[in-house]
């Protein structure tokens, strides 16, 4: 009898009681943890689903869920969907927490050479691109430290010259004090350098194709020619009515463009 009633349901209540589940499995969907929609997201990346997947992962980020896993995935996303300043715009993103990481530097370079029109940097001296990797090697708070430790040396050292009667000693409590004030003056600027780059908010991605770079504060103003999509640039200033910004671009040109078509990388 259990049996035969549950067959026997007609069609009008069956559907009533569908109606009725529905929105019970909506709200067990929407109710997914971060972590959840992280990995339904990298599913569908995985399996070239690279539209639904961009949109979790933009979701995520509306959300307040960032971490350098996340936008790595979106970037690699995006350009599998042929949205190259976008991937540009979120590998740089990776590289605020992840500056030395080998593998996004690799696809960046990927992207970029998929760029309409490139704008090329100007090239670094040897001693100055060893010494940007020195400082970004450490994170700032490490640097902090061994500054403190190099002044504490220092002024150990300083003590021990005073104190000692032995020349001996003197001498070598006066190497140790040398040794203390060059690590300290070395660590200072590789550590302030490494603040700036963990810190600064002034750096953006031109999300819009062929945007003229103009002379002036206004859409008026002339242009000399347009910098393209995915192309790296700093932010100086705004205009009084903050609808355009001045810019420095890789090769050390100036101009202003329209607010809305840089997106912030921070």
């Amino acid at each position: 009898m259990g049996i035969g009633i549950g067959i026997g349901v007609s069609g009008g209540m069956l559907q009533s009681v569908q109606a009725q589940v529905k929105p019970q499995q909506q709200i067990e969907v929407t109710k997914q943890t971060p972590a959840q929609k992280m990995a339904s997201a990298d599913q569908k990346n995985e399996a070239g689903s690279y539209k639904q997947a961009i949109k979790i992962y933009e979701d995520l980020l509306e959300d307040g869920y960032k971490n350098p896993h996340l936008f790595y995935n979106l970037a690699n996303a995006y350009f599998h969907n042929e949205e190259y300043a976008a991937a540009i715009l979120n590998y740089e993103r990776v590289l605020v927490s992840q500056p030395l990481n080998k593998q996004v530097a690799h696809n960046m370079q990927k992207t970029i050479a998929k760029l309409s029109e490139p704008i090329t940097a100007v090239p670094q001296l040897f001693i100055w691109r060893w010494w940007d990797r020195l400082a970004l090697s450490l994170s700032a708070n490490v640097w902090a430290l061994i500054c403190l430790l190099s002044a504490f040396l220092a002024s150990w050292a300083y003590v021990r010259y005073l104190k000692a009667e032995e020349l001996s000693n003197k001498r070598r409590a006066f190497y140790i004090m040398i040794a203390g004030l060059l690590l300290l003056l070395l660590c200072l600027p590789l550590g302030y350098k490494k603040y700036l780059q963990e810190t600064r908010t002034d750096m953006g991605v031109v999300m819009l194709e062929k945007e003229p770079l103009r002379r002036g504060p206004t859409e008026e103003a002339l242009s000399e020619y347009t910098v393209g999509a995915g192309n790296k640039v700093q932010v100086l200033r705004s205009s009084n009515r903050e609808t355009m910004i001045q810019v420095v671009l890789a090769n050390g040109e100036q101009g202003w463009v329209r607010k809305d078509a840089v997106a912030m990388i921070r």
